[in-house]
């Protein structure tokens, strides 16, 4: 997806740490018994320039559940509607597009550069649908940092390597998002990010904000854009969302 200015929740209050809105995904492990779900839409729109366009509405769930202080687990799961259209071709499909299973581990907590560093493992598990069936078990390595550079301002980066399940080589990433506390409730962000292999790259841009409603209740707004003068005119993106999270160890009082 793509610059905009939107806080990321980490950075905005300590009450809830959400991968929402954004690309980037923080770095901060869920503390024991704590279960928070990240869920949100995202509106696509894409013009080729050979006259086809595309637009997309996507549904997205992540659950995430704190294991110890180091370990959390988690999982994924999309829901895609697409329409493609051209001078001579219309085709709709929709359906459940993707879905993971997750586990996040803290790797270093200090006063260097960077003051979190986290790993994710996801495993991609093929879906089973003529729409969106993949070919083979696809996983996805990234490696989290932040830095609180001052009382306001923090740097998330991500990296990793991406397999597709359509294809056996893995695309690398990145993100470079810069947030900013504008006061304890809101909070705006930045991001520049890319895939890229030996064949493409492709540096996009997206932002937004976030505002806390409550503590453990967040809602959060991003869009972007693109543009690639060989194959697409224009490529636009607006996405809302809402994260919660809930101590299961008091369901039974």
């Amino acid at each position: 997806m793509g610059l905009s200015f939107t806080i990321h929740a980490q950075n905005c209050s300590r009450s809830i740490d959400t991968d929402r809105p954004g690309q980037a995904l923080t770095p901060y492990i869920l503390t024991p018994k704590l279960f928070q779900v990240q869920s949100g839409i995202t509106f696509r729109e894409v013009d080729y320039t050979n006259a086809s366009s595309q637009d997309d509405k996507a549904v997205e769930a992540v659950f995430r559940y704190g294991i110890s202080r180091k370990l959390e687990v988690g999982g994924t799961l999309n829901y895609l509607n697409t329409n493609f259209n051209s001078s001579v071709l219309e085709s709709s499909n929709s359906g459940i597009s993707s879905t993971s299973l997750q586990a996040r581990y803290y790797l270093y907590r200090g006063n260097n550069f960077f003051h979190i560093i986290s790993m994710q493992l996801s495993l991609g598990i093929p879906v089973i649908n003529d729409e969106f069936q993949q070919d083979y078990i696809y996983p996805r390595i990234t490696l989290m940092s932040s830095k609180r550079i001052n009382r306001y301002l923090f740097l998330t980066t991500n990296i990793g390597a991406n397999w597709s399940g359509y294809q056996t080589n893995p695309d690398g990433f990145y993100v470079i998002n810069l947030s900013y506390s504008l006061s304890r409730n809101t909070g705006v962000f930045v991001e520049q990010y890319s895939t890229f292999n030996n064949d493409i790259f492709e540096p996009k841009i997206d932002g937004g904000f976030s505002y806390l409603i409550k503590n453990g209740l967040l809602v959060d707004l991003s869009a972007g854009y693109y543009t690639e003068a060989s194959t697409i005119d224009s490529d636009f993106f607006i996405s809302v969302g809402i994260s919660g999270r809930i101590l299961l160890r008091k369901l039974g009082n």
